[in-house]
């Protein structure tokens, strides 16, 4: 687990890097999940790191969004054939 959060914090430095890269300080909006929105511009710079990070990782998320629900629809779709075939295959899985 260790290992793991270190990666992780890697990975968020990374993000934090690209992100700067092409961000300076930005104001922008974090909603958070107890309803709360937070302006970056009232948070510190290890909070604004996380928030940025975030707003990456958000932006990711949109454009992965897509392709995820055209995976479950594809895969809802075998399932269904996989179990057409069962019921055509008969109780005991082999061919009549």
């Amino acid at each position: 687990m260790e290992n793991k959060n270190e990666e992780n914090k890697r990975e968020d430095q990374e993000s934090l890097e690209q992100t700067q890269g092409t961000i300076q300080k930005q104001t922008f909006d974090i909603n958070m999940p107890d309803g709360n929105v937070v302006s970056s511009d009232s948070l510190d710079e290890n909070q604004y790191r996380v928030a940025a990070t975030m707003q990456h990782l958000q932006n990711q998320i949109e454009q992965l969004a897509p392709q995820v629900q055209e995976f479950e629809l594809k895969r809802d779709h075998f399932n269904l054939k996989q179990k057409e075939l069962q019921d055509l295959l008969g109780s005991n899985g082999k061919p009549n």
